[in-house]
């Protein structure tokens, strides 16, 4: 083995030089392979299970006595698929020489110990572990002595800034590799102990285990989820037309893993060489690629959206596209002169079809020629330009990165220009390479990775603009594509063109149909710029849009990842069946994780003729895309909607209108996903993501949280089957509501229809659509208002001037959130610096259940229709009234439950009765009359409704016992049940409040846990019970009164029964607590101190920097003032009230002995806290649940029987018993009145 080190460093290949293994190397090899199979044959394993093998001869044609020769197993017994050469276990081909661990991160060399099978073994590799964030660890394998390719884009920024918040992750290192898994130990990604680390000069393989369903790894044709049955995926930029299992136009080496705990995380190889990624069943992945470095980074969510966001923190947010853009659009390749396409543009306008911008293939230029226009079939083209734009439309023409290198000397400038600007791509020996595309002799390629070329691009479009004022360019043909494979003479014959692996592409070899591998760019090798052709193009081509002075729209064919912050993307040349329209649906949702939103196929397809049903469908789909254009080839039928009749005409109309009607509200998705990263098309399992039902769809999609669209995607279907997740959901068409458990539906689909489906809880902003959004946009905003079970919903606007630069940087845009209570509609105002007031032209509520007395809007009493049968309020406006206003919108009087009427009309019966009783006297009717009044308008004005129902259900999980009389019950069937909360985390077994006592119970399997939180000196919550620290350790100070960095320093496991298990046990903070409950998916009960005003704000901000605590905690407290406070700021956070008798006037009750311990000793005061005691008692019995919008209250275990249960449930409120340790009570509480109970202890639980 010293032998076979040594000789292995000359293996070294230099990267530029073009050498072949010599004679002499192939025997050296022979007798390295040798020594490593005598080696791990002698120590290792071979497995029988085919998931757990991981290949080792990815090559076509190995045989046993290859595989043998590598030192690897050989079992072709049980067959495809699978390999049948395999590494055997364990087998390290390199071991960690040094490991240096840090605070934000460690660094591990490791040297090679055996060779691999391919030549130039990096012998000394690097690795490099950043924890950029609290989410995002970067690791980096390279070559620890020289440096190699490292792609120039995307430029990931180098500086993060660093959150306070614990890391979800954990990373550990052993042998060969490293594992990374969430706090919880849950598997992220593990390549320790794992056959097959390879880095050699041209190739680099890792393979590891993984967790969960699998999305990404595009661009291909497939389902979302993907197989991971011995699915290979190739990623080597390529034209051609889509094939299913083979490498397409874009690279993008990323997946979304959906993990069996419901939580999700992202993987991101930054690594631009032709590569394959493998998924096979154990579940497992293996990543090759055929140069570069290992460059991952790992996103842990924890959900699908927070892993996007995350990802595109590193790679880039999309662009936030021109207002006109969201619009139809129409192209083909095809039209012969400016009289056809005008005709065409002419009779789609005549039908009324919304149409916002006419699009050009290559057929306007001269010779096909970039940046000219055939003067002989388009003379008047500059005009037609120009009269689109006379009625608000635009023109986007299409280019090329192919520079015709063959014309006359002197007669064509852009070659002329490219050859002084030195901005073409380069053979070896420095000339200018030349292929073929779509010039008539001979074809050359810009180098956009040189700042010359960036220049040389611009101004050749610059120039271009002054003959025709386009819009916006289309960048085709970039991955790049040839006609040739390489030059007229092929490719030379070197280790850059022939490596000794190929990944499985079109074609076979790396330079099919593309241009040479070994070719000179700026920034290095087109063998490692392959993949970058496209983005680079896409950065050019936007900077040279923006000094234009208007914001840039791009729509590239080929990406990678950071594409989307440039460009948006089309599907290239599906084909023109059923099957390609199906599976566009999928390639849409795929380009969402990718971070390009701005995403569509062509209507009707590409390739082929086009059908009548066919176009019908596939134009009501593309509505819906994101980028919706029309687009076929020269050799096809028209399929414009015009030309394929009038069953086309009106389908394509009535949806097209439906998509401008929305186009407020995509425009605003489409600013949430430029500055917050969201999606804009998304599936289902965003929003769902913790039902299992969701994971596999691809066929119905979403816009943003809450517009549901489901195509037909069947030939001669009337009806379409679809699953609608556990919501409410309006019908589109009629506006009636629905409430789904989670079902699958089948729905009536007429040939003209499309269904959509509004989600409970979304404030749409929509316009009256027009034939052009130029026209759409004069019109009011107005606003369909879907409220949920609660009558709550939440919508934003974003508005601009739809084209200008930098709109966020010179403040003028407009922001507004809308927010729905049952009785207010309201505007608030985020940022307003738009130059033009927006109006507000209709309102419509959906889903309100009962009739209202008044209405007023901007507090005047207006007119309005409600429909009983539809259960629509609509809003009759009869004056302009701005959009800014925050005064509310809307004010729906007499809404009120019926039994909060009857409570306080029954309260000032009762105080009446007694001044008659007790005085004798009537006159005071007027007074009670006037404090009736009084008690209405506080219960209007102050009333905060519950969170939405779906939120408790999830807090609270399956219905059960005396819970299924809930009237607001949502008869969630799930895998949880919430039976028993730990109270302090079982205190009596574990530290109180400690992490030590979390962990404890999970262990019983006890997943609820309620917990104290306090302040402490310098305002940093913990979690802790008492005033003073002295019950827990022996200190006698006070919480508010000792730092964190004192109490940090104390035991509070010195006073515990237990102390010798839990030795050293700190204070945690409510950060470490929260994050550990988060990653475990404990529910919680955040209990605040009734004196704790300060811990709202705490609290308030804790949610919205961790959103999942809505769907997993409670806040409570004694103090209904504190939950108010709460509540008040942001509704949709779920709170119970703990009560028990005699609260205020003593310490403590009993139901033996009554109240024990007065608060005080003077008996004037401990008379007014009796009396607070009853008013308080009222206050919570009548009306005050109501007010506060409480989901559950606590109660003293002593006050619960059957009749209190029910009357909370039939209120809509869960009563959960407090203090029940005793093996006996647990039953009773369990079993008899089944209810929810909190305990001390796990044992009996």
């Amino acid at each position: 083995m010293v032998l076979a080190i040594w000789l292995s460093t000359f293996w070294k290949t230099e990267r530029m030089c073009d050498t072949t293994l010599s004679t002499s190397n192939a025997i050296v090899q022979q007798i390295l392979l040798t020594s490593a199979a005598d080696e791990f044959n002698d120590n290792s394993t071979c497995t029988k299970n085919r998931n757990e093998r991981f290949d080792c001869h990815p090559e076509p044609g190995g045989d046993k006595n290859n595989c043998v020769q590598r030192g690897c197993c050989w079992d072709e017994s049980i067959g495809e698929p699978g390999p049948a050469c395999f590494y055997p276990t364990p087998y390290n081909g390199y071991k960690i020489v040094n490991k240096t661990e840090a605070k934000m991160g460690l660094q591990i060399f490791l040297t090679r110990t055996v060779p691999s099978a391919y030549p130039g073994d990096v012998n000394l590799v690097k690795l490099d572990v950043h924890y950029l964030s609290s989410t995002t660890i970067h690791v980096k394998i390279m070559d620890a002595n020289n440096n190699r390719y490292e792609p120039p884009f995307p430029q990931i920024p180098t500086v993060f800034t660093k959150d306070k918040k614990e890391p979800m992750y954990n990373v550990t290192s052993s042998h060969h590799g490293f594992k990374i898994t969430r706090r919880s130990g849950d598997l992220i990604f593990d390549c320790q102990n794992i056959g097959g680390f390879i880095f050699a000069d041209q190739f680099l393989q890792i393979s590891g285990k993984i967790s969960g369903k699998i999305y990404g790894l595009g661009e291909h044709e497939s389902s979302l989820q993907l197989n991971t049955n011995w699915t290979k995926f190739t990623m080597f930029n390529h034209d051609g037309v889509p094939i299913p299992n083979f490498n397409l136009y874009g690279s993008h080496p990323f997946y979304l893993s959906l993990e069996e705990n419901g939580m999700s995380h992202g993987v991101f190889l930054h690594n631009s060489n032709a590569m394959e990624v493998l998924l096979q069943p154990l579940p497992a992945v293996t990543f090759r690629s055929i140069g570069g470095i290992f460059d991952f980074y790992f996103f842990l969510g924890p959900t699908p959206a927070d892993v996007v966001r995350q990802y595109t923190d590193i790679i880039g947010r999309p662009f936030i596209p021109p207002y006109w853009s969201l619009g139809f659009h129409l192209s083909r390749l095809g039209y012969r002169n400016t009289e056809h396409i005008r005709s065409v543009w002419n009779r789609t306008r005549d039908a009324q079809i919304p149409f916002d911008t006419q699009w050009h293939d290559i057929d306007y230029m001269d010779r096909r020629n970039d940046f000219t226009y055939d003067k002989k079939n388009y003379p008047e083209l500059p005009e037609f330009v120009d009269e689109l734009h006379q009625v608000g439309m635009r023109y986007v023409p299409i280019l090329d990165p192919g520079i015709s290198g063959c014309e006359p000397d002197g007669t064509y400038p852009p070659y002329d220009e490219g050859l002084l600007s030195d901005a073409f791509v380069k053979n070896q020996d420095g000339s200018i390479f030349v292929g073929k595309v779509w010039n008539p002799k001979c074809t050359v390629f810009p180098d956009f990775t040189s700042p010359n070329t960036v220049v040389y691009w611009g101004k050749e479009i610059q120039k271009f603009y002054k003959k025709i004022k386009f819009d916006g360019i289309w960048i085709d043909m970039n991955e790049p594509s040839n006609f040739l494979d390489g030059g007229f003479k092929g490719c030379p014959s070197n280790k850059w063109e022939n490596p000794p692996y190929v990944p499985q592409v079109i074609g076979g070899k790396l330079f099919d149909k593309t241009v040479c591998m070994s070719t000179k760019q700026y920034a290095g090798l087109h063998y490692d710029l392959h993949n970058l052709y496209g983005i680079s193009e896409a950065i050019a081509t936007n900077r040279a849009l923006k000094q234009l002075g208007k914001r840039p729209f791009i729509i590239s064919r080929s990406t990678y990842p950071g594409s989307g912050s440039y460009a948006g993307h089309w599907s290239g040349d599906v084909v023109s069946t059923w099957h390609a329209m199906k599976t566009s649906v999928p390639q849409l949702l795929a380009f969402s994780l990718f971070g390009i939103p701005m995403m569509g196929a062509d209507i009707c397809g590409f390739n082929g003729n086009t059908t009548e049903p066919l176009c019908q469908r596939w134009s009501q789909l593309g509505a819906f895309y994101p980028f919706s254009r029309n687009h076929n080839t020269d050799d096809a039928i028209d399929q414009d909607p015009v030309a394929l009749g009038e069953e086309n005409v009106n389908s394509t109309r009535k949806a097209l209108m439906i998509r401008y009607t929305l186009l407020p509200y995509l425009y605003t998705l489409f600013f949430k996903a430029h500055v917050m990263g969201e999606t804009v098309a998304r599936p289902l399992f965003f929003e769902f993501w913790d039902d299992p039902r969701t994971l596999e769809l691809d066929e119905s999609f979403l816009w943003g949280c809450c517009l549901l669209i489901v195509p037909v995607l069947k030939e001669h279907s009337t009806t379409v089957s679809t699953y609608l997740p556990r919501s409410r959901w309006y019908d589109w068409y009629t506006f009636l509501g629905t409430e789904s458990n989670g079902t699958n539906v089948v729905l009536h689909a007429p040939f003209d229809t499309i269904p959509i489906f509004i989600r409970g809880g979304i404030i749409l902003p929509t316009q009256k659509p027009e034939v052009t959004t130029t026209l759409s946009r004069l019109n009011d905003i107005d606003l369909i208002v879907a409220s949920n079970k609660t009558l709550q919903a939440f919508g934003t606007l974003y508005w601009d001037d739809g084209e200008s630069l930098d709109v966020r940087s010179t403040k003028q845009y407009g922001l507004v959130d809308f927010t729905l209570t049952p009785n207010n509609l309201t505007s608030s105002v985020t940022h307003w610096g738009y130059a033009k007031i927006l109006y507000v032209g209709s309102i419509e509520i959906l889903g309100f259940v009962k009739p209202i007395t008044e209405l007023l809007f901007n507090n005047v009493k207006t007119e309005y229709e409600w429909n009983k049968i539809s259960l629509v309020l609509t809003v009759k406006i009869r004056n302009k009234t701005i959009i800014i206003d925050e005064r509310p919108l809307a004010t729906m009087g007499g809404y009120v439950e019926f039994s909060v009427y009857l409570s306080c009309l029954s309260f000032v019966i009762y105080l009446y009765s007694c001044f008659v009783i007790t005085f004798g006297i009537i006159d005071y009717l007027l007074y009670f009359v006037l404090i009736s009044c009084a008690l209405f308008g506080i219960l209007l004005r102050f009333h905060i409704p519950r969170p939405a129902d779906e939120t408790v259900a999830n807090i609270f999980g399956s219905e059960w016992g005396a819970y299924k009389s809930l009237p607001n019950s949502s008869k969630v069937n799930n895998d949880y049940v919430m039976k028993v909360v730990a109270h302090r985390a079982c205190g009596l077994d574990a530290p109180e409040n400690s992490l030590s006592a979390i962990k404890k119970i999970l262990k019983e399997s006890i997943t609820a846990v309620e917990f104290d939180i306090m302040l402490t000196a310098d305002n940093e919550p913990i979690v802790f019970h008492d005033t003073s620290l002295y019950r827990m350790t022996d200190v006698h100070k006070i919480v508010a009164e000792t730092t964190l960095e004192e109490i940090r320093k104390l035991d509070i496991s010195v006073k515990h029964p237990f102390k010798k298990n839990f030795e050293g046990e700190k204070v945690p903070t409510l950060e470490e607590y929260t994050k550990y409950c988060l990653d475990n998916n404990i529910r919680m009960f955040l209990d605040l101190k009734d004196d704790q005003l300060s811990l709202c704000e705490t609290i308030n901000n804790l949610f919205k920097e961790y959103p999942k605590l809505y769907d997993l905690a409670v806040v409570s407290s004694f103090n209904p003032f504190l939950i108010y406070r709460i509540r008040m700021k942001d509704p949709k956070i779920a709170c119970s009230l703990a009560w028990r008798p005699y609260f205020y006037s003593h310490e403590d009750f009993n139901e033996v002995t009554g109240p024990t311990n007065p608060r005080t000793s003077n008996l004037f005061l401990l008379l007014c806290l009796r009396l607070l005691n009853v008013v308080h008692e009222w206050f919570l019995w009548t009306f005050g649940y109501y007010t506060l919008g409480l989901s559950a209250l606590l109660l003293h275990k002593d006050m619960v029987t059957r009749d209190i249960i029910h009357y909370w449930t039939k209120r809509g409120v869960r009563a959960i018993a407090w203090s029940v340790n005793l093996p006996t009570e647990k039953q009773y509480f369990e079993k008899i009145l089944q209810i929810t109970y909190l305990t001390d202890t796990a044992i009996n639980s």
